[in-house]
């Protein structure tokens, strides 16, 4: 498989475009909180995958937790997790599946 690393300390400010995004269409990122750890894992295994859900679990054993989620209002719309796999390692990051919402 090919390495899919990635310099995430170069990147541009996004500060602009996730106000935009809290404005137009009610979507808020934030790092997820310990009590939210079963619904935020069911949710991954019921989108993504045992596999994937137990990176999250992991991410949730970090202090602070090592996962951020998108959400409108009461729905999760994607998450990412890092350093659940290995240190300074960009683990899972997966937006909800589109095609879902149309079944």
């Amino acid at each position: 498989m090919k390495d899919m690393l990635v310099r995430l300390i170069g990147l541009p400010d996004c500060s602009d475009l996730e106000k935009q995004l809290a404005k137009k269409e009610n979507i808020v990122f934030r790092r997820a909180i310990a009590p939210e750890k079963h619904f935020i894992t069911s949710w991954v295994l019921e989108h993504f995958g045992a596999y994937w859900k137990s990176e999250v679990e992991v991410s949730f054993s970090r202090q602070p937790v090592s996962c951020y989620i998108a959400q409108r209002e009461n729905e999760i719309l994607g998450f990412a997790c890092y350093e659940s796999t290995a240190k300074n390692f960009l683990a899972q990051q997966a937006p909800k599946n589109p095609k879902e919402e149309k079944e």
